[in-house]
């Protein structure tokens, strides 16, 4: 039973990323440690590694798709790199317990901002394509466009430092603070930003998972049975997002966002007092 809920995990977890560019770990770090009963940190850790796989798998579907802003990836996932071994290492230090709390209370204020927003995403052109079907540029949504040259190279270093010491830090893979940069501070179109962020965390993933095997976070046969269930997920939920209105997925995610936020908070709280 506990392998078949754990792949069922995996499963949803990828559908979740491939859906949102996330990785998944926002779904997989809750369910593993409130279904399966796992140590905190374990349940941070775990996830981290089959972050990789996963986002690789619904990116490739993305970029196929010509949803992916290839200018962005090599200085994001560069800087992201370094923030996510700074966050990673930054878990010897700090309570497995306080880093679910402040996983909750991040992802809440994410999801709040994305229920709040996602009526001012400007949806006519989300989907503007050149004649071979990619992206034409970085377009932006109301309230206008974003500079370019070094300050929007600039701009995506401390994107990628920021999300990847969060990612590394609390095991999500950095796609929960990624998103909301792209999208609200960046200007990126939504589906856009949801195809970078996964091929940018499919990057980022890597140094952090070893700093937490090295930490002892990581149980390893736990995570390749998240894997066989997040591969297949991961594909079918680019396919949906493909297809799915703009608005509507933002909608969507930040209620999901908001749900687990309350449900892994609360749960933490309650394990402390």
């Amino acid at each position: 039973m506990t392998t078949f809920l754990t792949v069922l995990i995996g499963f949803f977890t990828g559908i979740l990323s491939g859906m949102f560019g996330i990785g998944g770990a926002l779904l997989s770090t809750p369910a593993i440690r409130l279904v399966l009963h796992v140590k905190p940190l374990i349940a941070v850790g775990t996830t981290l590694p089959v972050i990789i796989p996963t986002s690789a798998t619904a990116g490739i579907v993305y970029f196929r798709k010509g949803l992916v802003e290839r200018k962005a990836i090599f200085p994001t996932a560069s800087a992201g790199i370094v923030g996510a071994i700074l966050g990673s290492s930054a878990t010897a230090v700090i309570s497995g317990h306080y880093l679910l709390i402040i996983t909750a209370l991040l992802i809440f204020a994410v999801g709040i901002q994305f229920t709040h927003r996602q009526r001012t995403l400007d949806t006519s052109k989300q989907e503007t394509r050149d004649g071979r079907g990619t992206p034409t540029s970085i377009l932006p949504l109301k309230g206008g466009g974003i500079k370019g040259g070094g300050y929007l190279t600039m701009s995506y270093v401390l994107a990628g430092l920021l999300a990847g010491f969060v990612g590394g830090l609390l095991g999500l893979g950095g796609g929960i603070l990624l998103i909301p940069l792209f999208v609200f501070w960046l200007k990126v179109p939504l589906k856009t930003a949801f195809g970078t962020s996964l091929i940018t965390i499919s990057i980022m993933a890597v140094p952090g998972s070893i700093i937490h095997y090295l930490l002892g976070h990581i149980d390893v046969y736990l995570a390749l049975l998240l894997t066989v269930g997040v591969i297949p997920g991961s594909y079918l939920g680019a396919r949906i997002t493909y297809v799915a209105k703009v608005k509507a997925l933002a909608l969507a995610f930040g209620i999901i966002v908001i749900v687990i936020a309350l449900w892994l908070g609360l749960s933490e709280v309650l394990l402390i007092v």
